[in-house]
């Protein structure tokens, strides 16, 4: 069975942990939305990384402090020399108050995503707008 349960956590900094397989590669983004994109749907700030370490099973991006907010994540898995995915693990997460939630992005829709960058901006997002994980 293929193990992806990529998911962003924070400690003294904010860390995105993308699981290795054995003959594959991968290609990952980590995102923070901002509201809409005509074209794309969803406009995307992208954030690179300040560090990375490769251990047992995994390759670990750091990413310093982080504000509070709805954030994508996305990890294509490729077989060695292939063009095309054969995984994607696509992640919804919103940080808040230090805390970082993911979920499955296909869990919600792009109203509901945009009502979360909403709350954060307005800045009345409550823990109770969390949906159960």
């Amino acid at each position: 069975m293929f193990d992806c349960t990529n998911e962003i956590e924070i400690y003294d900094t904010c860390e995105f942990s993308i699981k290795k397989q054995k003959n594959t590669r991968f290609k990952k983004y980590f995102a923070k939305i901002n509201g809409t994109d005509p074209v794309f749907g969803l406009r995307r700030h992208f954030l690179r990384y300040a560090k990375a370490t490769s251990g047992w099973g995994q390759v670990k991006y750091e990413y310093g402090d982080i504000p509070d907010g709805v954030y994508e994540t996305s990890v294509k898995y490729f077989q060695k020399d292939a063009e095309q995915p054969f995984m994607t693990d696509r992640k919804l997460c919103l940080i808040w108050e230090g805390d970082c939630f993911n979920y499955d992005y296909n869990r919600f829709s792009k109203k509901e995503i945009l009502g979360f960058v909403d709350a954060f901006v307005s800045g009345c997002f409550q823990f109770s707008l969390l949906p159960d994980e």
